[in-house]
């Protein structure tokens, strides 16, 4: 055989082992453990909450990673093939990852869609109106929405109705789901209790040999949570009569959970800015004593607060109901309500 034919052709089937390697190696990464449940969680809260209940005995990965926030993300192509290929998909609703709805109804539909809106005995709140946030003594849902019907009935809150409608207007088309509930419930502990025990008993479905081990570590999850509860009303308790502004309604669940209560917020979406009349309405809550600061979202550009709190004498605080800043893992929703809790002191305290 020619020389130079004989190495050419132990290159070629050099290069075809190679490969051949190489693909089986990526292979076995991407499918894990190919004994345990593969299963996807949306956004960062979300697979904490998964990986308390999974532990080692599930491949648990997350989709939004990092700083990014779910309203603006886009699926990459590496993500669209985890989707396709998982056991189970935990999110919250398309209320909050709009992105996931097509896909997880096309190359998603082999999983098991776990739809953590609909967890059995969730608090669910609906989403406030107007600049400026009427106080309620109730917050739960039913009573939430009618006070709000009976407080556009009065002639006085007639500019803050029509503040409402020039936002609303503006908005229509990119939040249509304003009417809706607010889809950010783990800052609720008592929903994040409730979340668990729904997630054991999917996963207890999928993988019945593990059912025990996965109501045990929920179990045990959920009592963590009772003493991290404690210990922020210890922490919030001496500061829960201050005044304070959102970027947009996405606290209630833990104003509610710890005796908190906004003022008010900038943008009834977060991709929206507000109109001429919300700005004025937000000033004119920063002259009143009691609003201490404007809560902002790392996830989010902040130069519209900056603007507003001009000449005010307020300050802004960065608040994270994300954990944007946080490693992700089983330990991050503990960690993310913490810093909240800071966030708050450092608003109010």
């Amino acid at each position: 055989m020619n020389t130079r034919v004989s190495k050419r052709y132990a290159q070629t089937l050099f290069s075809a082992f190679a490969l051949s390697v190489l693909s089986i190696t990526a292979s076995a990464q991407e499918g894990h453990d190919q004994d345990k449940l593969y299963v996807l969680s949306s956004i960062k809260p979300v697979h904490s909450l998964v990986a308390m209940v999974t532990g080692d005995l599930a491949n648990s990965e997350i989709i939004v990673k990092g700083a990014a926030s779910p309203h603006t993300y886009a699926l990459a192509p590496a993500q669209a093939r985890d989707i396709q290929r998982a056991d189970a998909i935990f999110w919250v609703g398309e209320d909050l990852e709009a992105f996931l709805e097509k896909p997880l109804a096309t190359i998603g539909a082999r999983a098991t869609l776990i739809e953590l809106m609909e967890t059995p005995g969730l608090q669910k709140m609906k989403f406030r109106e107007g600049g400026a946030f009427e106080k309620h003594d109730d917050h739960d849902d039913d009573d939430h929405d009618d006070d709000h019907d009976d407080d556009h009935g009065h002639d006085d809150d007639h500019d803050k109705h029509d503040d409402h409608d020039e936002d609303h207007d503006d908005d229509h088309g990119n939040h249509d789901d304003h009417d809706g509930f607010d889809p950010h419930i783990w800052l609720s502990p008592d929903n994040a209790k409730r979340i668990l025990a729904y997630i054991a008993s999917a996963l207890g479905d999928l993988d019945p040999d593990n059912k025990a081990a996965y109501i045990a570590n929920a179990t045990a999850a959920m009592q963590d949570i009772d003493q991290l509860t404690d210990a922020i009303t210890d922490n919030l308790s001496p500061i829960k009569n201050g005044g304070f502004l959102l970027f947009h309604d996405s606290f209630q669940y833990f104003e509610h959970a710890f005796g908190l209560a906004a003022s008010g917020a900038i943008s009834i979406h977060p991709e929206v800015a507000p109109g001429a009349r919300r700005i004025a309405e937000i000033r004119r809550l920063l002259r009143k004593r009691n609003v201490r600061c404007v809560f902002t979202e790392p996830q989010f550009d902040a130069k519209m607060v900056d603007v507003i709190l001009q000449g005010t004498g307020k300050r802004a605080v960065e608040i994270d109901p994300l954990g944007a800043a946080l490693p992700q893992g089983d330990t991050l929703y503990f960690e993310l309500m913490q810093a909240m809790s800071t966030s708050f002191r450092k608003c109010l305290g």
